[in-house]
């Protein structure tokens, strides 16, 4: 690993994180500005990079095998440990049958980071000022002595971040996110579990159908390549079902436009 010996965590009592404790218990104007002026009285030698973890979620690029993130604990320092909330996530989906599980969020961190044989120190941390539910300002703060690698990883984990990976986008809470249990859900969708009229629902799959096989013909007659379809009932009569058939039979011919060198669309139920 490049540098590995020069990455020794120091002084034992960590200042950055007494730093942030200290200002996280008062008033709180600029969190971004306290951490990294703690971080340069710290490490004086490295160079601190900030990168917004909205766009580049580095734990997640590491959780899927591309890096490796190792927790850094502070043994003679226990006060200022790493802070995380830890949650319990039910199924989101009715279908699933799933016990769901525990996840955390880290709203202060610290990590050794190796990623393509160069190694970093990344502290993580929620920064948020204010009482006010938006924004959450999480980012992650680079050490390093060497600025090009961090370029390199910040471009790959953003292009990860950007990307679907077993996951549709949803929007709900007033923005765009990805899920993942909306996705398996949509594997397991199948149009002989809805109850419909034959005729009603086989007009629903033709209409789906054509539509994404006529982009081409939309462009040509310069009309925006726009369908929707609403499903009115009662509570409990099928429409989520209704709405998850349609996104599975368009999941194959959509990787299939995308081989074409189509450009990528999104989708939204």
């Amino acid at each position: 690993m490049t540098g590995s010996q020069s990455l020794a965590i120091r002084p034992v009592h960590d200042e950055t994180a007494r730093e942030y404790f200290h200002h996280s218990s008062a008033q709180r104007i600029n969190t971004d500005i306290v951490i990294v002026e703690a971080l340069r009285k710290q490490y004086p030698e490295f160079n601190v990079v900030i990168a917004p973890q909205a766009s580049c979620n580095l734990l997640a690029y590491a959780g899927a095998g591309h890096a490796i993130a190792t927790p850094i604990e502070d043994t003679n320092d226990p006060i200022y440990a790493p802070v995380k909330w830890r949650q319990y996530l039910p199924p989101a989906r009715r279908f699933d049958h799933q016990l769901g599980a525990l996840v955390d969020m880290v709203l202060f961190g610290k990590y050794m980071y190796s990623w393509n044989n160069h190694e970093f120190i990344v502290y993580i941390v929620n920064g948020r000022d204010g009482t006010a539910y938006y924004p959450a300002v999480v980012n992650n703060y680079i050490l390093t002595k060497e600025s090009f690698p961090v370029d390199q990883l910040i471009i790959a984990a953003t292009q990860y971040s950007a990307e679907l990976h077993n996951e549709v986008w949803v929007f709900d809470q007033g923005y765009w996110q990805k899920s993942g249990e909306l996705w398996q859900s949509v594997q397991h969708s199948k149009w002989d579990d809805v109850i419909l009229d034959p005729g009603m629902k086989k007009a629903i799959i033709d209409d789906v159908q054509n539509f994404f096989s006529s982009r081409d013909t939309y462009s040509k007659l310069k009309v925006p390549w726009k369908r929707g379809i609403i499903y009115y009932g009662p509570p409990g009569n099928g429409k989520a079902l209704a709405c998850f058939c349609p996104i599975s039979l368009i999941y194959s011919p959509r990787q299939d436009y995308l081989n074409q060198g189509h450009d990528a669309f999104s989708l939204s139920a």
